[in-house]
């Protein structure tokens, strides 16, 4: 070896079959603290000291003045729709105490009742009826009481009452037409009754003559045994009679006298001119009571042909009327 020769390192030989010693790590528990104990010869006090910490001040915002006004008068108006609501209800309230306040002063009170379609004689019954007071709030007046109090009135067939501003009430009647009076054997009296059969009133003597409008309607002889009241309807057997009267045009209802029902069948008592002096007449059922009125208003408008006179009319047939002459 030579001096400028270095020496060989050992070789450091591993061996993978022997494996480094290392002792299992062994937890500690950890012993509780203690508090100091300042009587212990040596010890030292522990001393907590409590450091309170005071937030530093938050810098003042610089508002922009128009940013507050418009923030202002948000405010405002939020103020301003809370108000609404109770503003309005309390507006109402002081409207509806001036109207009432208004409406029942004597400005608006009943001066006038007005009547129309009634006759001087009738006025009273119907003015006790609708029992509206004079002097009144008008806006008091029950128009739907006084119109059923009026309406419940056997010669009212319909009624309207209407208030009128400022201190008027119009009553508009319709009148029931008298068409025929209703003869009830052995009762002693008669009953007017209308088209549909409604009694009108009531008389207290059987002789027609005691009321000139009653003198002038036909009778229908009845097969009642007791006068109907008024406002009441006749039976259905006197209603056909009288439906077949109503059928007649104004003209030849004027010329009956008597209605009489011999079983099922109508038979009228004329009387005229001419020809037509004194006729009965046969109607039939009451039935297809139109087209027997017109055979009928033919028959008497041929009055004018020569013959002798004409005792009996039949129309029961209405297309083939049967005439009767006197022998």
């Amino acid at each position: 070896m030579t001096l400028t020769e270095a020496p060989p390192r050992p070789t450091r030989v591993e061996r993978e079959d022997v494996g480094c010693f290392q002792p299992p790590v062994i937890p500690r528990t950890p012993r509780p603290a203690s508090p100091p104990d300042r009587n212990r010869p040596g010890s030292i006090g522990a001393v907590a000291v409590a450091v309170r910490t005071v937030p530093a001040a938050a810098p003042e915002e610089v508002v922009d003045p128009r940013i507050a006004a418009r923030r202002a008068d948000a405010e405002d108006e939020a103020d301003r729709l809370r108000l609404r609501p109770i503003l309005a209800v309390l507006g109402v309230l002081v409207a509806a105490v001036v109207v009432l306040a208004v409406l029942w002063s004597p400005l608006f009170s009943v001066h006038r009742i007005t009547l129309q379609g009634v006759t001087d004689d009738q006025r009273g019954a119907i003015l006790a009826a609708a029992n509206i007071q004079d002097g009144s709030p008008l806006v008091t007046v029950d128009v739907a009481a006084a119109r059923a109090r009026v309406a419940a009135l056997p010669m009212v067939d319909g009624v309207r009452v209407a208030r009128v501003w400022p201190r008027s009430v119009v009553i508009t009647v319709a009148l029931r037409t008298a068409l025929a009076s209703i003869h009830v054997p052995g009762s002693g009296g008669l009953a007017v009754v209308d088209v549909r059969g409604t009694v009108i009133a009531t008389s207290l003597s059987e002789d027609p003559s005691f009321d000139p409008k009653t003198a002038a309607l036909p009778v229908v002889e009845s097969e009642l045994t007791q006068s109907p009241a008024s406002g009441a309807r006749i039976g259905a057997r006197d209603r056909g009679a009288v439906r077949a009267l109503a059928a007649l045009d104004s003209d030849l209802r004027s010329r009956v006298r008597e209605v009489r029902l011999d079983g099922r069948v109508v038979r009228m008592h004329l009387i005229g001119e001419g020809r037509f002096a004194d006729v009965s007449v046969v109607f039939g059922q009451p039935n297809d009571l139109r087209a027997k009125a017109l055979a009928l208003r033919s028959v008497f408008s041929h009055g004018e042909i020569g013959g002798n006179s004409i005792t009996a009319v039949d129309v029961s047939v209405p297309d083939a009327p049967i005439l009767t002459e006197r022998q």
